[in-house]
């Protein structure tokens, strides 16, 4: 960001903090607001993920590019209105592909979760290779290939989510629960049921 806009060491501080910034509310609203979707029956899980998954890769895509190819250090305000426009879909992932990672297979929650920090590792070690390869100079158009390499990850994300993601339990992750009148449950959220109905009779 300081190469691309411009910026001095203490501008460049200050801008790259306000993504942070934005997201200690923005996670706690768009959290909250898919939870009460799904309990009033409004979204589905798998609705509720794609939609705020698809919403987070878009707007980070529009963010980046509008930040890539559009503004400059003279720019101050819009700077930090973009900014916050890509916090803000950072944190639309939380209520999308974070959420969805956990719910299609809650028993080995532990587990996918590894893979996926460790796909996420594996980006972030490419990224700097990367970044090397193109950025020779320092130059903004040179930076604007990167953000526009950005935007076009998160715009293929979006659509690949947007037609295959789920929040819905996987067959394969299914275990067998046999219950005191002998029915076998193989969905999570029917355990859950009948371990309740289990205390309360206790």
């Amino acid at each position: 960001m300081r190469d691309v806009m411009r910026l001095d060491l203490k501008q460049n501080g200050i801008y790259v903090s306000v993504v942070f910034f934005i997201q200690l509310f923005s996670k706690l609203i768009l959290s909250v607001t898919a939870d009460v979707l799904k309990s009033k029956k409004i979204l589905s899980h798998t609705t509720s993920v794609k939609i705020f998954q698809v919403f987070s890769n878009t707007l980070t895509a529009i963010a980046s590019l509008i930040l890539g190819l559009y503004i400059d250090c003279s720019h101050e305000v819009l700077i930090i209105f973009v900014l916050c426009l890509y916090g803000i879909g950072l944190s639309a992932a939380i209520p999308g592909c974070f959420t969805a990672l956990v719910s299609i297979a809650p028993s080995y929650a532990g587990t996918l979760t590894a893979f996926g920090l460790v796909a996420a590792t594996f980006a972030n070690i490419l990224s700097p290779w990367t970044v090397a390869f193109i950025v020779k100079e320092g130059t903004r158009d040179e930076w604007a290939v990167i953000f526009v390499i950005i935007a076009m990850i998160n715009l293929i994300s979006s659509v690949a989510f947007g037609f295959f993601g789920t929040a819905d339990i996987q067959p394969w992750a299914h275990s067998v629960v046999q219950t005191e009148s002998g029915l076998e449950l193989t969905d999570e959220r029917q355990k859950c049921k009948a371990l309740i109905q289990r205390v309360d009779e206790g």
